[in-house]
């Protein structure tokens, strides 16, 4: 029985020292570590309504805090309605929304879900003071916002810019439209724009006409984890310098 015992430590010992050299060399792999060091602040704006820009900042958020282990906060540029929502959900649920070791989170009346502690701009309007404690904050700006005009001038200022737009019909034309004014404000820069609906022949005529590249957000259905398949393509949308973005060829007038 004592050896029985004596052989399962063992292998549970093993078990952990691979998993924490496998975790380093994926850290290795990705430079984690450089990343880690360094601090970033990423915006996403919407080009109309329900095109999923908070829906992918969770996605993004989930990666940072639960894949690479990044302290990360999510700022909502909206009216307190999402926070309050994820507020509800949770009290349904009975979980813990607030934490309490959190000085952040409880002077800006935010919430934690899943590790990534989310704020609303009203209760948060200097969000900028969040980047001395998070290593990466993700502001979420969506056409819905009672305040979209001016989270446009903050987006322009964000190290990273993804422009989040659709590429349904009926949306199309909204989307093309506030994305000139919004390439009027950033200039040569280069942005990352990216779909959840896609359409070959619709992505062609736009890279024709405007020297747009869209890449097409792949599906999460549940935001608390992320799905393997697509660890590559977060990781080059937050990291890459030159994998998705626009060149313009042409003037917008």
């Amino acid at each position: 029985m004592i050896e029985s015992v004596s052989l399962q430590k063992r292998f549970l010992e093993k078990r952990r020292r691979w998993n924490a050299r496998r975790k380093n060399r994926f850290r290795d792999l990705i430079g984690l570590n450089s990343r880690r060091s360094s601090k970033k602040v990423i915006g996403l704006i919407g080009l109309s309504r329900g095109v999923g820009t908070s829906h992918l900042s969770l996605m993004l958020g989930n990666y940072l805090v639960n894949v690479l282990g990044i302290k990360t906060a999510i700022v909502c540029f909206d009216d307190g309605s999402l926070v309050d929502l994820l507020k509800q959900i949770f009290d349904r649920k009975n979980n813990s929304v607030f934490s309490k070791n959190n000085e952040e989170v409880e002077k800006f009346r935010g919430i934690t879900h899943n590790g990534i502690d989310i704020f609303s701009h009203r209760s948060c309007e200097n969000w900028r003071t969040l980047t001395n404690t998070y290593q990466y904050v993700i502001i979420d700006i969506s056409v819905s916002d009672y305040n979209y005009s001016k989270a446009v001038k903050d987006f322009v200022s964000c190290d990273k810019k993804i422009i989040v737009g659709s590429m349904t019909p009926y949306k199309l034309n909204e989307c093309i439209e506030r994305f000139k004014r919004i390439k009027t404000l950033v200039g040569k820069e280069e942005l990352s724009v990216v779909s959840m609906t896609y359409n070959k022949e619709e992505a062609k005529a736009l890279k024709e006409s405007f020297g747009v590249t869209i890449k097409a957000i792949p599906y999460e259905q549940d935001l608390r984890v992320t799905n393997g398949s697509n660890l590559k393509w977060l990781d080059e949308l937050i990291f890459a310098q030159k994998i998705y973005h626009i060149q313009f060829n042409t003037k917008i007038k």
